[in-house]
């Protein structure tokens, strides 16, 4: 439940403070999803492609477990 272990996006971070600010527990499923909401609703091409790389990010690179 460390934002550290996500250190390397500064995206994936802030997601998951503002998640956190939510819910008492912040999933895996729980920044997927909001990334893939914010690529479908964002316009602005340059934002995307960050947003599809902070997905990546925690698709590929950081552990398959439960709750951060």
């Amino acid at each position: 439940e460390d934002p550290e272990l996500l250190v390397g996006n500064e995206t994936v971070i802030r997601i998951y403070k503002n998640l956190k600010s939510h819910k008492e527990r912040v999933t895996h499923k729980d920044i997927i999803l909001c990334l893939i909401q914010k690529i479908e609703q964002e316009s602005d091409s340059i934002k995307q492609d960050v947003y599809l790389e902070a997905l990546e990010y925690v698709v590929y690179r950081t552990p398959d477990d439960d709750t951060l």
